[in-house]
């Protein structure tokens, strides 16, 4: 019996197009136009894919928001929601990562904020200030912090499931951005990181740093 679908609701109408297409074709016997279609739904159904996740129990933990390697670790000055010096930890989500977002820690959502952008690589530094983002102030036991979800130059659809009051605990799923993307996390700089550029972390798995006490 199978517990939960492992996809992401949000991939099953691309899905179902290019496998509905996939078979039309096949039935119709024209080999050159299934098979474009069937490697479509599969590359569709990988990129879609939802694993379990068990995060550390550690309440003082900040763990990953997403899947990807660390392309940035740096302390600046965030002007929209703590309005002083923070750490910054920028990860890049190629094609081939999973792409839901989980959040870092036990909190409540404060609020979020959408913006409108360009469709930059993201790999690019400016990217994270000219694309297209959301942004998600989260508050919890040892403080705040700030999880960014930035499209880049194929991702161009933010996907947001929480709002103002929910209650999130660490590791649960929060969103996604579809078709390769960057995530930022803000947090204060009397936190201890974990990790360096060039690591890769796993959404609700790695630690990423920790709120010293």
């Amino acid at each position: 019996m199978i517990k939960r679908l492992p996809i992401v609701p949000e991939g099953l109408p691309i899905i179902l197009t290019f496998s509905g297409l996939a078979l039309f074709f096949y039935l119709l016997k024209l080999v050159p136009l299934y098979l474009p279609f069937f490697f479509l739904a599969l590359i569709t159904i990988y990129f879609f894919r939802d694993p379990e996740r068990t995060h550390p129990a550690i309440p003082q933990a900040i763990i990953s928001p997403a899947d990807g390697r660390v392309i940035g670790l740096e302390k600046v000055y965030d002007e929209s929601f703590f309005k002083k010096e923070v750490y910054c930890v920028s990860i890049f989500l190629s094609l081939f990562d999973v792409h839901i977002n989980r959040s870092p820690y036990s909190g409540r959502v404060v609020n979020t904020e959408y913006r409108p952008g360009k469709f930059l690589p993201a790999l690019w530094r400016k990217a994270a200030k000219l694309n297209e983002q959301n942004s998600i102030l989260l508050s919890g036991d040892f403080g705040p912090l700030v999880i960014r979800q930035i499209a880049g130059f194929i991702a161009r659809r933010i996907v947001c499931w929480v709002k103002p009051g929910d209650y999130l605990a660490c590791g649960q799923k929060l969103g996604l951005i579809k078709f390769g993307s960057r995530v930022e996390l803000l947090f204060p700089v009397v936190c201890e990181p974990y990790i360096k550029v060039g690591d890769k972390v796993r959404a609700g798995e790695t630690i990423i740093a920790k709120f010293i006490a």
